[in-house]
């Protein structure tokens, strides 16, 4: 069919997508009365502005709350091929249809009479090498199949608009390069366009979803089960930027881009190996990634990688050095506005790399409270209230880089005050962190980390005071990559207790190695620790984080995929995201949340640390540890804090006297241990994973005497202080 003869009333179509987007517009430019455009954001004010959006090939959904919204208002929306719901997201409308499986011959053939199917040939070719083989769903209708007979194009309505799933793809070619739709598939894109317009009312007010609102509203109905990341889709092909050698603003510049681009399709994989010094933790991950068929295309230089996307950047944002918290605030405006930040001195480079300045920053404000009260006034609304971000300085300095490409991915608001002093600063900071802790949503995420806030315990315990959690994610990169690449597997793993073995008068002990709560640890394999020869010659438990489900699932899944029957795999302090629990105004729902991820990556013991918000004593609240355990399924909580083991039901929780220590101290307490009344003595010790040796660890379990001392798993010494309460041999609190 040839586009000339085909006549269209005026339609407004944008295009979004990283594949075919391009060849669908070149293939729609020859239409009479059709105005195509490539998009590089979905926004209202783009949505406004378009009668048919085309969402091409998309493995995560931009955006659905404000695309529904322009659905229901009488605008029409084509997905294509993975849009329609590939990659294990789910399919976008279930009533309309579902995807079932992909399908490699590209005939297709006309089944049903309909506007859309008017003067199609009864079969036609598409131009890539397969497409998406749907199920209708109850209110879809199918008007094209496959030659095996599955749907690939169905058609519905929802509220006033009009939808349709195109199974196929049109705008790639069978070698992936851009290519025009031809023929059929042409006539069947543009009869698609000229019926899902037909119902548009762009001019008329759209029920936009709201923004901005209080985090009372917003928690209604939150039971746990809502995600609390932003989801990101599947990488096919990661460009790569060695920064290992660059300077700090830089690879501040780099990370804001790598944000903004990873955002809608996961391309962009910066290298910085900072930590561990000598191990190469980014190069590995990418090493993991390309075994799992994602195209690694390396050698890409600074200026070559913003030339590459410099059209999906609206421009720069130039921060203020005397004034190191404009970083901060310039962090959080390019996520709203889809920008790279820099510093002054990248200007010139910038500019001819063809972005154009949006802010400078520069003598904005007088000082950090100015600019932040300033920024909640201003930016707050258009931000996330889910994922905050935690950059103080150390001195001068920038901090915090490498998170910040998810930091602007997610749209987060960017800060750094704290109340840590009586003065005026301290009073204004306090002010300030008592109206953002408040404006966030309950059980909001913390990213990043402090350096001035005197204490852990007092930046923890002022975070889980106001209802939120935190996550250490300094030195942690790349996570807006790490976030779309699935774990294809169930989170399984073993709880096998040794062979039946009957229960002696033993000191028995059982060793775990901290801060795998924080994901900045477990991108960098446990501190270098899961590569070690030595693990899996000792049992030893291994904290993780359960909200890696969603921040990096194949991360998560790795450390399953390579556990030895001696690793045991327990849930990080205090559970999902590191608190203190006995301090949240709403804990119930933080202890469904944590029972819902422990249960999905079936963990069964629990690392508890529970502070006092003015004292550093590890304490821990049985209050508490009843509800974490009701909802977690736990068998046993290992709590932070000398005191004696106790019994809850068949619930066993277990004090560490040592917590954060390291081999030498567990030798000397073990030394002065003994069996003075012949029972078995049960010792459990929390390692520090930044100074522990594994080798030390294995000559630790070595040097003591078998008939005496025995290393178990955590989750074995649960089992056997049970069969120790039965025999009457320990008592029970």
């Amino acid at each position: 069919m040839k586009t000339k003869s085909v006549d269209c009333k005026e339609i407004l179509v944008g295009v979004y997508g990283r594949y075919g987007a391009e060849g669908i517009v070149a293939g729609l430019q020859g239409a009479n009365g059709v105005k195509a455009r490539k998009l590089t954001a979905i926004n209202r004010e783009t949505l406004l502005s378009l009668d048919v959006l085309c969402l091409s090939a998309l493995t995560a959904i931009p955006e659905p709350e404000l695309i529904l919204s322009y659905i229901k208002s009488g605008c029409g929306v084509i997905f294509t091929h993975n849009a329609c719901g590939r990659y294990d997201i789910a399919s976008p409308l279930p009533k309309l249809w579902k995807y079932s499986a992909m399908g490699k011959e590209n005939m297709l053939r006309v089944c049903a009479s309909h506007p859309i199917t008017h003067n199609l040939p009864k079969t036609f070719s598409h131009s890539y090498s397969d497409h998406a083989c749907l199920k209708v769903g109850l209110r879809g209708k199918t008007l094209v199949k496959d030659n095996a007979g599955n749907p690939v194009v169905i058609v519905g309505t929802i509220g006033k608009g009009r939808v349709m799933a195109m199974g196929n793809l049109p705008g790639l070619d069978q070698a992936d390069l851009t290519a025009a739709p031809q023929e059929g598939e042409l006539a069947l894109l543009i009869n698609a366009l000229k019926w899902l317009a037909a119902g548009s009312s762009r001019k008329l007010a759209i029920k936009w979803p709201s923004r901005g609102i209080t985090h009372k509203k917003m928690s209604t109905g939150d039971d746990g089960k809502s995600r609390l990341f932003p989801p990101f889709t599947l990488p096919q092909r990661l460009c790569v930027c060695d920064l290992s050698e660059a300077s700090a603003e830089t690879r501040f510049m780099l990370t804001t881009l790598q944000g903004v681009v990873n955002r809608t399709n996961p391309c962009v994989y910066l290298i910085y190996n900072s930590w561990p010094e000598g191990m190469k933790s980014d190069d590995l991950w990418l090493d993991y990634y390309a075994a799992k068929g994602i195209e690694i295309n390396r050698g890409n230089s600074v200026p070559g990688l913003i030339r590459m996307f410099v059209n999906e950047l609206k421009g720069f944002i130039v921060y203020d050095p005397k004034l190191p918290d404009s970083a901060n605030i310039a962090t959080t405006m390019a996520g709203i506005e889809n920008a790279i930040v820099a510093h002054p001195e990248a200007i010139g480079l910038l500019k001819k790399c063809g972005l154009k300045p949006l802010h400078d920053l520069r003598g904005r404000w007088r000082d950090k409270y100015a600019a932040y009260r300033w920024a909640l006034a201003r930016l707050w609304p258009k931000c996330n209230h889910r994922i905050l971000g935690s950059m103080a300085y150390p001195s001068d300095k920038l901090y915090g880089i490498e998170v910040r490409d998810y930091l602007t991915a997610a749209r987060s608001f960017v800060f750094n005050f704290y109340p840590d002093s009586k003065d005026e600063d301290g009073h204004r900071a306090r002010s300030l962190f008592n109206e953002l802790t408040s404006l966030a949503e309950p059980q909001s995420t913390i990213l990043g980390w402090i350096t001035t806030f005197p204490g852990e315990g007092r930046y923890v315990g002022e975070i889980s005071k106001h209802g939120h959690h935190v996550l250490c994610t300094t030195f942690c990169p790349n996570l807006s990559v790490h976030a779309g690449v699935p774990c294809r597997s169930p989170y399984r793993q073993s709880h096998i207790i040794r062979a039946r073995r009957k229960l002696e008068r033993k000191i028995y002990v059982s060793l775990r190695i901290s801060d795998g709560d924080s994901p900045a640890i477990m991108l960098k394999w446990h501190s270098g620790h899961w590569l070690d020869k030595h693990r899996g010659l000792i049992p030893l438990g291994w904290e993780v984080q359960p909200l890696l489900t969603e921040m990096a699932p194949a991360v998560l899944g790795y450390y399953y995929e390579t556990a030895t029957p001696n690793d045991c795999l327990m849930c990080g302090v205090s559970g999902a995201g590191y608190c203190h629990p006995s301090m949240l105004p709403n804990l119930d729902l933080f202890c469904k949340r944590t029972g819902r991820l422990m249960k999905q990556c079936d963990l069964k013991t629990i690392q508890v640390g529970d502070q006092d918000l003015y004292d550093s004593t590890p304490l821990y609240n049985r209050r508490t540890l009843s509800k974490l355990f009701r909802a977690s399924g736990a068998d046993g909580i290992f709590v932070c804090g000398k005191g004696k083991i106790h019994v809850q039901g068949d619930r066993v929780v277990i004090p560490t006297p040592l917590t954060w220590t390291t081999c030498n101290k567990v030798k000397e307490y073990l030394e002065r241990a003994s069996l003075e009344d012949g029972r078995p003595k049960f010792l459990s010790f929390l390692l520090s994973c930044y100074t522990t040796k594994l080798k030390e660890v294995y000559d630790l379990s070595r040097s003591l005497p078998s008939n005496t001392y025995e290393f178990v798993r955590p989750d074995e010494m649960v089992s056997l202080v049970r069969q120790a309460v039965n025999k009457k041999w320990l008592p029970c609190s």
